[in-house]
């Protein structure tokens, strides 16, 4: 922090730190502690007038990404100790006109994202997509756990999954 509690230009704090505190004429004018809103990422803090402070997310993990084509339930990302499987964006296609239910399962057993999945006419290609900016995420698993994605019938899916792993809350 700057003297007289503005904040310097590119300034760091971790989560569990306030950001900023500044003073005005009539006192304490702003604070911002962002302890209970976001815990394990970055913020990069500009002032940027008088009143006002801009935080910027910086993510501070590795997004990877994860593709494939699978016909039987399998095991698409492995657990890792005491981390979240983060997913902010995924890619299912086939072109099989089965009725398909595409279930992403957090350890092989709890679903925690299902996606109906069939195409209209025979030799048509069929798809679902979605995605968000990191931070924010479409479902995660429970700490600790791997990610399945589990399919109702035996025709092929291809897959692709945008994902980071993140410390437990």
């Amino acid at each position: 922090m700057a003297e007289g509690g503005g904040i310097v230009q590119g300034s760091r704090a971790t989560a569990a730190q306030s950001i900023a505190s500044r003073s005005t004429a009539s006192g304490e004018a702003l604070l911002v502690s962002i302890a209970e809103i976001i815990s394990g990422l970055v913020f990069d803090v500009t002032l940027t007038t008088a009143d006002e402070v801009t935080a910027y997310l910086a993510l501070n993990k590795t997004l990877k990404t994860v593709t494939g084509t699978v016909s039987v339930d399998t095991d698409i990302v492995a657990a890792v100790a005491s981390k979240r499987i983060k997913v902010y964006a995924y890619s299912l296609i086939s072109a099989s006109t089965t009725s398909n239910t595409i279930t992403f399962q957090d350890n092989g057993v709890t679903p925690i994202w299902t996606v109906p999945l069939q195409a209209p006419a025979a030799s048509s290609m069929f798809g679902a997509n979605l995605a968000v900016s990191p931070p924010g995420f479409l479902f995660a698993t429970t700490a600790g756990l791997k990610l399945r994605l589990d399919v109702s019938a035996a025709v092929n899916v291809t897959y692709s999954v945008a994902y980071w792993d993140a410390d437990a809350p």
